[in-house]
């Protein structure tokens, strides 16, 4: 099985393949390395045989994939503006974007996971937006390796702590409580200093 995700510096990809790669799945990762942060986060995964990254979309549609893409996933946040219509020429068997904050800019090919506030080590905003309401990263990541696994023809599924059946959404029931989560966060910024 092979994963393909787009921005997967971004500290929620970052999570997310570090998932498959201990998993034992291959992932191939598209995204500049062109911060210290980024940096950091590539040295823990770079040297993992069943990693490869490239620097953009045409880069990954010149290089092979080895076997068909099961999932290619794009991290879509207000720091990004993910180029949809040029990934959709990669063959995948699906199209996944994770919406992180803002209004939904995929197009129709493209399944779309709303997720609730998320936090965790190597988030790159203050931790003062977190709230009783945020979910800690390892809850979205388990939740979120069942769904992209499946077969969607589009649409929307919003990720969080309540489920609607007529909409597709997906009910977790988060593991890790804002007491632990935030002083996992805390440790982490003090082990890690530099990258905060």
């Amino acid at each position: 099985m092979t994963k393909m995700v787009w921005g997967c510096f971004q500290w929620v990809g970052f999570h997310l393949i570090r998932e498959w790669l201990d998993d034992g799945e291959t992932v191939i990762g598209i995204d500049l390395v062109d911060t210290e942060q980024k940096e950091t986060l590539e040295m823990f995964v770079g040297r993992n045989a069943n990693f490869s990254r490239v620097e953009s979309v045409e880069e990954a549609l010149k290089m092979d994939a080895g076997e068909h893409i099961d999932a290619l996933i794009v991290i879509d946040d207000q720091n990004n503006n993910p180029p949809f219509e040029k990934l959709t020429e990669i063959p995948a068997s699906n199209y996944i974007c994770l919406n992180l904050d803002g209004p939904c800019r995929s197009k129709h090919l493209w399944t779309t996971i709303e997720l609730p506030h998320v936090y965790g080590p190597w988030m790159t905003s203050d931790t003062t937006s977190i709230t009783e309401k945020s979910v800690y990263i390892t809850d979205i990541t388990q939740a979120l390796k069942s769904i992209v696994t499946q077969p969607w023809d589009g649409g929307l599924i919003k990720v969080g702590m309540e489920s609607n059946e007529d909409r597709n959404d997906k009910c977790i029931a988060p593991t890790v409580s804002l007491e632990k989560g935030m002083k996992m966060v805390n440790d982490h910024q003090k082990r890690f200093p530099s990258y905060y």
